[in-house]
């Protein structure tokens, strides 16, 4: 079994408060950057 852990990262935004919307999405621009990872394609949501 492959444990999705070792390759990916969470982030949980806990409210709908545009603040911590605007942080998580910082945060996910910021990884991206350095990862090198494209946001369209390797980015997802759920809700």
């Amino acid at each position: 079994m492959l444990d999705s852990n070792l390759d990916t990262i969470a982030i949980e935004c806990i409210d709908k408060r545009k603040l911590s919307e605007d942080t998580a999405a910082k945060l996910a621009e910021r990884l991206c950057k350095k990862y090198g990872l494209d946001p369209e394609t390797d980015v997802y949501t759920h809700e």
